[in-house]
């Protein structure tokens, strides 16, 4: 009998996803859908910061890993945004 990696309940032979708690079983398809986060995704929420936020929010419970390299990326193009409006003004104060 083969049981869940994620929360131990026994499953059939040929189930591929756990009745309980409704996650893969595969180890392979659980590493292509959990595995690391691509720097792709954080360079998307670079170059688009407000739809790096928006999949961060849609993804962070299914994909997390590919969600906190949206959000990432979102991040850091929005301290960027911030540190060059700073700079602006203080530009053209002096």
């Amino acid at each position: 009998m083969r049981y869940c990696p994620n929360c131990h309940a026994p499953l059939e032979a040929d189930r591929e996803v756990c009745p309980t708690c409704n996650r893969l079983t595969d180890a392979t398809k659980m590493w292509m859908l959990y595995g690391k986060g691509n720097i792709g995704f954080a360079f998307l929420g670079v170059l688009f910061p407000f739809i790096g936020l928006v999949l961060y929010l849609g993804l962070r419970r299914a994909l997390p890993r590919h969600a906190a390299a949206f959000f990432i990326g979102a991040l850091i193009s929005s301290l960027a945004a911030i540190v060059l409006a700073l700079l602006f003004l203080l530009g053209l104060m002096g």
